[in-house]
Parts: structure tokens; C-alpha cells; sequence
């Protein structure tokens, strides 16, 4: 969970129209997204936020923002500041191949009433491979 106002950061690398972003929310919608022209350059985005969402960053070069085996590209980075204190919460990993996703929540956590079985579940076989059972 993240706080509801928090700063997405993406450096580009040495080939910026490799790079993009984008966060839809719950339903799928986009809500922020970019792509860029300017190499090696930290773009901010500020985002407030209320519910589930979804960041996807992609690089089209299928080498992610930083990789050791193509020194070329230079080293981009992302992540996630709280707006209000600037303090990281998330610092992703850059070798990522053509793209990452991360979901999340903002402003609230997700959870469930406390449920009362009067019944007894069984789950097996575990551990599982693929396919289990429940009665």
C-alpha cells in the first residue's frame, strides 16, 4: 500500500524512445502515461491517488533502462517518492527486458470481514503443481 499522493520517477537512458510508462487504475483505464525523446533525463510525474492500480514500464530495446551486458544505453532508473516528504518507497530494478508491471494500492488497504465457517474446507494435494482440490 502507498500513500495516496506520491511522485512517480523514470530516467530515461541513452536511448530515451525505448522508454515509456504507463498507471491504469482498477478498471483499466490509463490514468498517466509518457514516452520520451530526451536521453538521461529524470521526468516526474505527480500522482494522486484512491484505490488499485497498475504501473507499467516498457522498453522497446528488450533491455530494460540498465544493463550490464549493453553499457551502450546507460543507466536509467525508476521509482516512487512520497510526494509529501520526498522519501523513496520503491526503487525498481532497471534490468528488466522489454517491461515490468507493479500493482498497488494507494490511500487504503485492501481487506475482508472476518469470515465464520461453519464447515471444514480441505485443500490438497500439498504442496500443489498447477492443480489442487477443494471440498
Amino acid at each position: 500500500m502507498l500513500p495516496g499522493n506520491i511522485k512517480l520517477e523514470i530516467r530515461t537512458n541513452n536511448f530515451p524512445t525505448e522508454n515509456a510508462f504507463k498507471v491504469l487504475d482498477a478498471d483499466g483505464k490509463v490514468i498517466a502515461k509518457d514516452s520520451f525523446t530526451v536521453a538521461n533525463k529524470t521526468h516526474s510525474y505527480t500522482l494522486n491517488l484512491n484505490g488499485c492500480y497498475k504501473l507499467i514500464v516498457y522498453d522497446y530495446g528488450l533491455d530494460g533502462l540498465n544493463w550490464w551486458a549493453n553499457t551502450a544505453q546507460g543507466a536509467g532508473a525508476v521509482r516512487l517518492r512520497n510526494a509529501s516528504t520526498n522519501a523513496i518507497l520503491k526503487t525498481f530494478i532497471a534490468d528488466f527486458g522489454s517491461y515490468f508491471e507493479y500493482s498497488f494500492t494507494s490511500n487504503f488497504g485492501l481487506s475482508t470481514t472476518s469470515q465464520s465457517l461453519d464447515y471444514a474446507i480441505t485443500i490438497y494435494p500439498n504442496p500443489a503443481n498447477g492443480q489442487f482440490t477443494i471440498e
